[in-house]
């Protein structure tokens, strides 16, 4: 049983191909259009070879090489804050990576089985079955790391479907994509490549329909909308700090809000004002900029991401009052993350937002 559970050594090969096409799509590398290609290794190597145990294995290579190599950040914290040697956090990161990879394992096995039943006709399920993997990474694990749609994340017109699918709507296209080559690749014959040009163009009209409903050209709309400021400083990751400390960090935050939007309200008028005259002039101008919105006028929102800070809003009352009484002066919105109360004495990760009075109207 042990032996037929391992695939031939140039089966391997192909399955660590995949995974390593995947790593380069993927920053720090960024050849986005690589994942749009990077499954068919495995996908060919299954299909060829509908051995379930076998396909196990091949998709657990791919998916904790890929997770080795996309997810090496994971060290980082290890090494500079835990005080971990180098080279034993890398080894540390292994058993991660072999958890993750087990969704690509089952991903596998269970097209392998479906090959077995139904031949080529599997390939049209691979994007369901792709989907469903990541659905149910995302529910085990709680993280979504490296979804293969994210690595199209710098590219708006490619990922205008996440309007009506999230991250799993832009990975259900390429793994269509994926599985279309692989069939062409399979059968090798002029049909087939006609055939797998169906998907690809299904695949295209559904990108530039997604694009053509949702995406906007920065140069269509010369106007903000809204004023989003994001304020981050740098907070150590100490978590027995003084209350001094923590008082200085939180005036920190406001400090770095309060001169962002200064910079804004003094940054907007010249913007306006260094405008091409129109052709009736600066009557014209001056009637035009009357009706244009003001910096005060605009939705604002300043957003603290998360970080080691761990305000906690319900739980402190000054804090509460600060950032009310921060968010009510500037007429802003604030976004920040917290550590909430939960059920039992524990907490939640959470997310707060207040608005332009001061008050909490939303927590995640």
């Amino acid at each position: 049983m042990v032996r037929s559970a391992a695939p031939p050594l140039p089966e391997c090969g192909l399955a660590a191909l995949s995974a390593f096409l995947l790593v380069l799509a993927f920053p720090d590398f960024g050849l986005w259009p690589l994942a749009w290609i990077a499954l068919v290794p495995l996908v060919v190597t299954v299909a060829r070879r509908p051995h379930v145990p076998q396909a196990f294995t091949l998709g657990w290579i791919t998916g904790t090489l890929f997770f080795y190599g996309s997810c090496w950040w994971l060290t980082h914290s290890m090494i500079h804050y835990g005080g971990i040697p180098r080279p034993l956090a890398f080894v540390l990161l292994a058993p991660l990576t072999l958890v993750g990879g087990l969704f690509l394992a089952v991903f596998a096995s269970c097209f392998a089985r479906l090959c077995a039943r139904w031949g080529l006709r599997a390939l049209l399920l691979v994007p369901f079955l792709w989907t469903a993997q990541e659905w149910m990474r995302l529910g085990v694990t709680g993280q979504l790391w490296n979804a293969i749609g994210y690595s199209q994340a710098f590219h708006p017109p490619l990922i205008q479907a996440a309007s009506w699918g999230g991250v799993y709507a832009v990975g259900f296209l390429m793994t269509m994509v994926n599985a279309a080559l692989a069939y062409a690749l399979l059968r090798r014959t002029t049909r087939s490549m006609i055939i797998a040009l169906l998907p690809v163009a299904l695949v295209i009209i559904a990108l530039y329909a997604s694009a053509a409903f949702n995406f906007i050209d920065a140069g269509e709309k010369s106007e903000p909308a809204a004023v989003v400021i994001g304020i981050q400083p740098n907070v150590p990751a100490n978590f027995s700090r003084t209350l001094a400390e923590n008082e200085a960090l939180v005036n920190r935050h406001l400090t770095m809000s309060d001169d962002a939007l200064r910079e804004w309200e003094r940054a907007r008028p010249s913007q306006m004002l260094n405008g091409m005259l129109p052709s009736g002039g600066a009557n014209e101008t001056t009637n035009r900029q009357s009706n244009e919105p003001t910096t005060r006028s605009l939705p604002r929102v300043v957003i603290w991401p998360e970080s080691p800070m761990n305000f906690t809003y319900a739980r402190d009352a000054q804090f509460r009052e600060i950032v009310g009484q921060f968010a009510h002066e500037q007429q802003t919105a604030v976004l920040f993350n917290a550590l909430e109360p939960a059920p039992a004495g524990g907490a939640y990760n959470s997310a707060v937002m207040i608005d332009v009075q001061g008050r909490l109207v939303a927590q995640y």
